[in-house]
């Protein structure tokens, strides 16, 4: 295969190179803070693959896109931010509703049955207290 030799050629293969790189590291690249750094390893294969395509002449078209594509990054990163911060704080305020019921569910449940052996107790008490408080009642119908 003959190499690139034309810079609009290199151009469009810098394109379509970080159109993929975009396309199948796009929620990385949405929570990337320097999507240089972040993506560096995929960064370096896609410039390997595309020095391996164009004259070393045009090397410096692949620098030029991946610094439009780090700065189109940054620019679309706060409003993806902005709404991956909305959807984490509902998910986060829903645990926090599910937890507190739950927790009040457990309080009550723990409620009723201390009140229950309460009321077993108080009953149990006061049938032995009935029964050992009348023994003669008994004794003179036989």
């Amino acid at each position: 295969m003959s190499l690139i030799e034309d810079e609009e050629g290199a151009r469009r293969l810098a394109r379509a190179i970080m159109s993929d790189v975009t396309l199948y590291n796009d929620a990385r690249i949405a929570r990337a803070i320097d999507p240089e750094r972040d993506l560096a390893t995929e960064l370096e294969e896609a410039r390997q693959l595309f020095q391996a395509r164009v004259a070393p002449r045009f090397y410096m078209v692949f620098e030029d896109a991946v610094r439009r594509w780090a700065a189109d990054a940054r620019a679309r990163a706060p409003q993806r931010s902005a709404v991956e911060a909305a959807v984490e704080d509902q998910a986060h305020r829903r645990a926090e509703v599910v937890a507190s019921t739950e927790r009040t569910r457990t309080a009550m449940t723990f409620a009723l049955v201390v009140i229950l052996i309460a009321v077993i107790g108080a009953t149990v008490a006061f049938v032995a207290h009935e029964h050992h408080d009348t023994p003669g009642k008994h004794e003179g119908h036989r």
